[in-house]
């Protein structure tokens, strides 16, 4: 599958980020985490996936 384009892929974490923090309340735990895979995203281009440790 050909990569995303960036604007693309920032428009979208970008979209996604006021419904996130409206159900921060209750599952602060995995709005945090989702925060920080966004932040990984966005300054890396990588797709953070949940279940898979990053590589070092």
């Amino acid at each position: 599958m050909p990569a995303a384009p960036v604007a693309d892929l920032r428009r979208s974490i970008d979209d996604s980020l006021e419904p996130l923090l409206d159900g921060l309340v209750g599952d602060e735990r995995n709005v945090v985490l989702t925060l920080a895979r966004m932040v990984v995203t966005l300054e890396t281009g990588a797709i953070v996936s949940k279940d898979v440790p990053p590589e070092r």
